[in-house]
């Protein structure tokens, strides 16, 4: 009995110096979050996401994070690069990416892809063709979403400049989670111009930049700031533009990506509740750092929960759609056409597809 008591006092000691000295690329610092708000007045919990339909990616393809409309067919993402095309209740490929493909929109000149690995690529004729390149040295190193403007201009986000993935293999998910866990800020959103090839920094020092959106004037562009649970307005014209301002703020979960609505609102994905223990060790950047040194499965990341979010053009919160379930898991993105709502999500083998009319009964898809 005293040897056993004797190995086990090692092994916490042996624990515990572990969680104090391991090496860890984190250097965590204190911030404040506000109070996570109530599940109440906008947010009130509710189920209407139960009432979308789940369509099953073909094979064992999983986590179609991002999709794009492009005509009347609707291209998505998956896990292992494959960029599928969904029309008429069938799927096709419509190409295979050597990167991690997170972002997907269109545009007149084909299809764009914010790719973790590549960078920014152009699909040309159905190939490949990196147009900003994502390296190390580079100024960009974690490609996650990105919106075009009529001009042609792209705007994306730089997740983060520390913790990127320096291969195919790379979790997005455990990098954002070491990203927000240290709390200090390595995002950026760029302005890149296909043209001349020019590459403009208009914001940085953002904890874990993601959803990019422009508005239907084009005005300002709206970047979610993940780590700090908002979504900020950068305005491109007017009187305020190059100025940067908060749009959404304390939001009740993690916000992913983000798109424009018809009407002119956007539509905002969280893909996780706030994590109670996450907000508790954000002014205590040591323990913070003790964690890191942990599983990642055993990180606080945040439960299950599927929820949408719709905004005004003023920020001002329209609709909070829900799922405590979570049949569709990881809300990644929503884009609506004509009528419907179409889900993407980081893990799940499926799409979801939502008709407006049924869960939202009082929606206008119309544009004056």
């Amino acid at each position: 009995m005293k040897n056993i008591r004797r190995i086990s006092i090692a092994l916490g000691l042996l624990g515990l110096l572990y969680l104090l000295f391991a090496p860890t690329p984190l250097d965590p610092v204190a911030w404040q979050p506000p109070a996570a708000p109530e599940w109440v007045g906008p947010w009130q919990s509710n189920q209407a996401l139960k009432q979308c339909r789940l369509i099953d990616l073909p094979g064992d393809a999983y986590a179609p994070e991002s999709i794009a409309i492009d005509g009347e067919t609707l291209v998505m993402s998956s896990h292992d690069g494959t960029l599928w095309q969904w029309k008429n209740g069938q799927f096709t490929q419509r190409t295979q990416m050597e990167g991690h493909p997170l972002g997907v929109e269109a545009a007149p000149n084909g299809l764009w892809i914010a790719d973790a690995t590549l960078g920014l690529v152009q699909l040309v004729d159905n190939t490949p063709n990196i147009r900003s390149q994502a390296s190390e040295s580079g100024p960009h190193r974690f490609v996650d979403d990105l919106a075009i403007a009529d001009s042609g201009t792209v705007y994306f986000s730089d997740a983060s400049r520390k913790h990127w993935p320096s291969s195919v293999r790379s979790n997005p998910l455990k990098l954002s989670a070491f990203d927000i866990l240290e709390g200090r800020g390595h995002g950026r959103l760029y302005a890149y111009q296909p043209l001349s090839g020019e590459l403009t920094l208009l914001v940085d020092d953002l904890l874990f930049a993601n959803g990019v959106a422009l508005s239907r004037e084009e005005d300002f562009v709206l970047i979610n700031e993940t780590g700090r649970y908002r979504v900020l307005r950068h305005w491109i014209r007017g009187d305020k533009a190059g100025s940067t301002e908060v749009f959404i703020d304390n939001l009740p979960g993690y916000p992913d990506n983000i798109t424009e609505a018809p009407d002119g609102g956007f539509w905002l994905a969280l893909i996780k509740p706030r994590n109670t223990m996450s907000d508790v060790l954000a002014p205590y950047p040591f323990v913070r750092k003790m964690v890191s040194r942990l599983p990642f499965s055993w990180l606080p990341t945040g439960d299950q929960y599927g929820h949408v979010v719709k905004l005004s053009s003023d920020g001002d919160v329209l609709a909070s759609l829900q799922d405590p379930e979570a049949a569709t898991t990881d809300i990644t993105s929503a884009i609506e056409h004509e009528g419907k709502l179409y889900l993407g999500s980081l893990s799940a083998p499926h799409f979801s597809v939502c008709d407006l009319s049924q869960i939202l009964p009082s929606h206008q898809s119309a544009v004056p």
